[in-house]
């Protein structure tokens, strides 16, 4: 969903990366952001392959909201994006990780604990995937490979801030943000 504050037009573009160079404009824009800051920071597309562009009218919305349902194209493989979000201006509306995947994360981290399941998209465990841990930094901090549950479990090195968990076999890679307790 996006919430479109009067917009009546967009002009999306959709920006591929490889895992080195999203994980350091990943890093880059959360290091030093917060929830709770209203600054914005354009993140920028160099580096990244353009693998879409279209233009997107929302559908009729509701008179007290402005929220509306956003479709990437079908035929977007698996893999790392940066979505910009143009007005019909030109302007930058907004930007937006996307992380199109195969199979799901849960990742749960407590204390220096960080715990995470693999499953596909049918919810079955899936096994002897390699998981990646990177850090605030974007270091690579632990590695493992998930169980036959499809299970990984690890701990997190003292003074480091999990950022990004990647999961990778021979099929496309998977992804997602720890949650903090």
């Amino acid at each position: 969903q996006f919430q479109s504050e009067g917009e009546k037009q967009f002009a999306l573009s959709l920006y591929r990366f490889d895992l080195a160079t999203f994980i350091e404009k990943y890093r880059a824009h959360y290091a030093i952001k917060y929830w709770y800051e209203n600054e914005t920071t354009i993140i920028d597309t160099k580096g990244g392959e353009l693998a879409a562009s279209w233009t997107w009218t929302p559908a009729q919305m509701d008179e007290r909201a402005s929220i509306a349902e956003l479709y990437l194209p079908a035929d977007l493989a698996p893999g790392l994006y940066l979505l910009n979000m143009n007005g019909v201006e030109g302007a930058l509306f907004g930007q937006l990780f996307v992380v199109l995947t195969e199979n799901n994360l849960v990742v749960k981290w407590s204390g220096d604990e960080l715990l995470t399941w693999v499953s596909d998209v049918n919810g079955e465990s899936v096994p002897d995937i390699e998981v990646r841990l990177y850090s605030e930094k974007g270091e690579q901090i632990r590695t493992g490979t998930t169980d036959t549950d499809g299970i990984y479990r690890t701990t997190v090195p003292q003074g480091y801030q999990p950022m990004l968990v990647i999961a990778r076999n021979s099929s496309p890679r998977r992804h997602s943000r720890p949650s903090s307790r």
